[in-house]
Parts: structure tokens; C-alpha cells; sequence
């Protein structure tokens, strides 16, 4: 059990001092996550006994929780029950898939030490690998190993059959790369890529503040990327909460004047 565990099983959240709530969603990557999500991020972290520290598990905003293949590989050693595992990937005709193109399913099989027979799970290209999603047209593993990518969903929807595990994912499923997590939204449950934008284009990025103005010079409230920056900022300086609504030039100038009365 790693210290961060033994700290989510000790203390609820809102327990935590605001500023060590938004210091450990950054430390994580998630500080875009509501409350509600990072709560089902510790749950999920105790009750698999994984760390989000290791990145074995991880919250995705308005998606759910990830595990990583690692993630799976650790629940079932740590079970007692797990014997083993064999993977291998097929072409159309059922011949065993020996590079070139993409395979058309992969089929894994996991032996328990209790069980006469292996829990089996095939998996299929055109449901997995079809849905792959690259990064802003870079290609990704999905493209460069598919037979390892298919393979491993294989492996972890095997391992979640064979041991029971429900209420995490991981990020292949969706069509993804492990190895290149894409920020993540949700249109009707369904997920979606997230455009990335430029400083020109924060205008039409969601605020804060949602409407109105900034109290003190009536400009533009900051967008919720660039309060997330200001707001670093203020908790390293101990400055406690940038109010709400406050466009960047006037939390700048807070931010200083703070400093200055510090000095």
C-alpha cells in the first residue's frame, strides 16, 4: 500500500485543505476534475489497492477512471490466483497473424490456479482498432504495432472477466494509446477529443466566472486553462483562492501587490 493510498483511506476529501485538493490534482494531472470525479478516483484507488502516484490509475474529466495494462496485470498478481496468460492475434481467415496490415482479432486466455479451464476473450480490429484516434494527425502506436495494441485490450478485457473487475477502463478501449493520453470530453456519455486552443482562441473557451465580467476592471474573466496557470501560481505562493471572475491582467496585479505586502 504507497503513502498516497494510506492518505486517501485516512481522510475524506473534504477534509483536505482547498489549496492541498487543487495541489494534488495538479500533482496527478486532473485538475480539471470536479470534486465528485477526484472522490471516485480515491474510491477506485482504495478498492483495487492501485496508485495514482505510479499512474497505475488515473481520472479522466466528465469520462471516468483509467487503468493502466499494468494496472490489470497488478490486481491479478496481487489476487493469489492467477496463472498466467496467452495472447496471440489472427487474420481474417484464422491464420496467425504474422505482421503486415493489421490483424483482424486477437484472442487471449488467462489461467487461474482453481479453474479447469482459461477465461478467453477475442476481440476484434473492427471494433477496437478502427476507433483508434491519433494525436492532432500524428500517428501512434495503433498504427506503428497493432497487433500489440489489439493484444492488449485482449489482456485486459480477459483479466477484468476473470477477475471480476468493473468500473475502470483502459485507454485502448476507447482507442486510444497508454502512451499518449489525449485530454478527454464527453457529448451525450460519448467521448470525444478535446480541441486544443491557442492563447488567441480563449475567448470562446469556457470561463470561470461562466458569464458577466471582471469585478474590478469589467474586462473578460480569465478562461478556466489560463485560472488553473494563475491559480499554480497563488498556491506555491501560499496566496490562498484567485477570486472568482477576475480577468488575468487583475489576478496579475493581485498576484504581485500579495508579493509586495509579503516582502
Amino acid at each position: 500500500m504507497t503513502e498516497a493510498l494510506t492518505l486517501f483511506e485516512a481522510k475524506a476529501l473534504d477534509t483536505f485543505p482547498e489549496e492541498d485538493i487543487r495541489t494534488l490534482k495538479r500533482q496527478l494531472k486532473c485538475e480539471n476534475c470536479s470534486n465528485d470525479e477526484w472522490r471516485m478516483l480515491e474510491l477506485m484507488s482504495t478498492a483495487y489497492g492501485l496508485s495514482p502516484f505510479l499512474r497505475q490509475i488515473w481520472a479522466v474529466p466528465s469520462i471516468g477512471v483509467f487503468v493502466g495494462h499494468g494496472g490489470f496485470l497488478t490486481i491479478a498478481h496481487r489476487s493469489g490466483r492467477f496463472s498466467g496468460m496467452e495472447t496471440q492475434s489472427y487474420n481474417a481467415d484464422g491464420t496467425e497473424y504474422r505482421g503486415g496490415g493489421h490483424p483482424a482479432y486477437s484472442v487471449c486466455k488467462v489461467w487461474l490456479k482453481d479453474a479447469a479451464e482459461p477465461v478467453t476473450k477475442r476481440v476484434f480490429w473492427e471494433e477496437f482498432g478502427e476507433q483508434r484516434k491519433g494525436t492532432q494527425g500524428r500517428k501512434t502506436n495503433w498504427d506503428k504495432m497493432p497487433a500489440y495494441m489489439l493484444e492488449k485490450v485482449a489482456e485486459v478485457h480477459a483479466l477484468k472477466r476473470a477477475f471480476s473487475i468493473s468500473g475502470i477502463y483502459c485507454p485502448e478501449e476507447m482507442g486510444y494509446d497508454e502512451d499518449e493520453i489525449i485530454p478527454l470530453a464527453s457529448v451525450d456519455g460519448q467521448p470525444v477529443e478535446i480541441t486544443r486552443i491557442s492563447k488567441n482562441d480563449t475567448a470562446t473557451h469556457t470561463t470561470h466566472a461562466d458569464a458577466g465580467a471582471c469585478p474590478e476592471c469589467g474586462g473578460r474573466p480569465m478562461p478556466d486553462i489560463e485560472r488553473n496557470q494563475v491559480q499554480a501560481g497563488f498556491d506555491n505562493a501560499r496566496f490562498g483562492t484567485v477570486p472568482p471572475g477576475l480577468c488575468k491582467d487583475c489576478a496579475t496585479k493581485l498576484y504581485r501587490r500579495l508579493l509586495k505586502e509579503g516582502a
